[in-house]
Parts: C-alpha cells; structure tokens; sequence
C-alpha cells in the first residue's frame, strides 16, 4: 500500500498541495486525474522522493519515506515520466539496464530480465540496441515502461506516460498497459489529464483542483454523482471520450 498523510507543498507563494490525504491499496491502480496545474504532477513526484513536501508523510508499506531510505525505496519503485526521459545518448537497451547494472545484477540475469520484459511490453528485441531518437513515440515508451520494471518493483508511477503518443498508438497501448497491470499485480499511480484513459485503466480515479482532492471513486460514481459542479464541468468537458465506457 501507498499512503499518503497530509501532504502540503509550497514553491515559494505559490501552494501546489494542500492536506492532500490519498491511500492506494495493494495491488490496485489510481487514476489521478485533473487540468493543469492542479498538483497531481508535484503529488507523484514527492512519492518518489524527488521532491520534498513542507509537510506530511509518504509511507511505502511499513516504511515512511525520508532522506535515510530514499534511495532503497526508489529500487522498489519504478518510474515513468513523461515523453518517456529515456537517456537520449545511450542505446534503448543501455537505458533499460542501466540500474541493473549499477545493481551488480549478473549478465545471465540481466538478459533474461530484458528478454522477458521486452516480450511483456510487445517490442522487438533488435530495437533495444537502436538510440531513443531512432524509435518512435510508442517504442520510445515501452522502452520507459522496460526500464520501470527492470527491478521488479512492487509500486510502479506513471505521470502522462501516454500523452505524446500518435492516438491510434495510444489507444494500442492502453489495452496492453491494462494487460500488464492486471498480470504483474503491481501497486500503480498513474497520473493523466485524460477522463477516458482514467477510466480504462484505473480501478478507482482521483480527481484534484487547485492542490486539492475533489472527488475520488470509480468512473460510474463520479459520473453518476459528482461532488460539486466543478466535476460536472470537468466531466462534461470531455464527455465524448467517455462514450465508450459508458456503453460498457
């Protein structure tokens, strides 16, 4: 489980996160959802320890995320950021390997992983040794997500992992990102500005304005009996990517 305690972050004036309390349980994925600004970035990353929060706490299980054990849960976390923040001088596979090997993981081992992962994420072995510029935006991505689950971590974090993917890609990727959730049981947060893609791939959705929790449900509480009228607006807003799961 990922629990998080009253957590509020100050840049300067500015307040990006207020008393946000959010628990994920284990297992499960978290759609955090909302427009621009509204902090669900600055919320994941602090999960991930790059960013400090002026107040509150992450626990990651029994064990509280501070400056002492940052870097051991990290190696239980993966990460994927947006556009994927591959390392644009390295081969696809390099990326993918690169904490492995600082690891001390034997080659043998290494291989397996990297063979195993590519078959899970659908790209084609011999891409892995072509440079990120080489690769399109959904192989650049798989290569992201490689690269998350390398460890075998036990949480994974996604911020707009899909977000400057080709729709037709996209809409690919979304039925295998919600393949390999529900084969890899992994404890997931992912964050997007996207309602339909929310609601496809999360178990319950988060939705956050101005640094704050509006609402959190499943897609049919939320749509059926939104919590004020600013979920209204934002559901309406993008109602017709929502025809689909609504037909479910």
């Amino acid at each position: 489980m990922i629990k998080v305690h009253q957590i509020t972050k100050y840049f300067g004036a500015q307040r990006a996160l207020h008393q946000v309390n959010v628990d994920v349980p284990e297992g499960s994925t978290l759609a955090i959802i909302g427009p621009s600004g509204c902090g669900k970035s600055t919320l994941l990353r602090i999960k991930m320890g790059l960013i400090t929060p002026d107040k509150g706490e992450i626990h990651f299980g029994k064990d509280k995320l501070d400056k002492t054990n940052t870097d051991a849960l990290r190696k239980r976390t993966g990460y994927v950021i947006q556009k994927g923040g591959l390392f644009p001088h390295m081969s696809a596979r390099k990326n993918v390997t690169l904490a492995a090997q600082y690891f001390g993981w034997s080659e043998s081992d290494i291989s397996h992983k990297v063979n195993e992962l590519s078959e899970l994420v659908h790209i084609s072995n011999n891409l892995l040794d072509k440079k990120p510029t080489q690769l399109s935006g959904g192989e650049a991505q798989r290569v992201s997500l490689m690269r998350a689950l390398m460890l075998d971590p036990d949480y994974i974090l996604m911020d707009e992992p899909l977000g400057s993917i080709d729709p037709l890609v996209r809409n690919e990727m979304q039925s295998e990102l919600k393949e390999i959730f529900s084969k890899l049981s992994k404890t997931v947060v992912l964050v997007t500005h996207d309602l339909g893609e929310a609601a496809y791939l999360g178990d319950e959705l988060l939705l956050m304005k101005e640094g704050g929790v509006v609402q959190r449900g499943s897609i049919k509480t939320i749509l059926n009996k939104p919590a004020n009228d600013f979920v209204s607006d934002f559901i309406n807003a993008q109602r017709s990517l929502l025809h689909q799961v609504e037909q479910e």
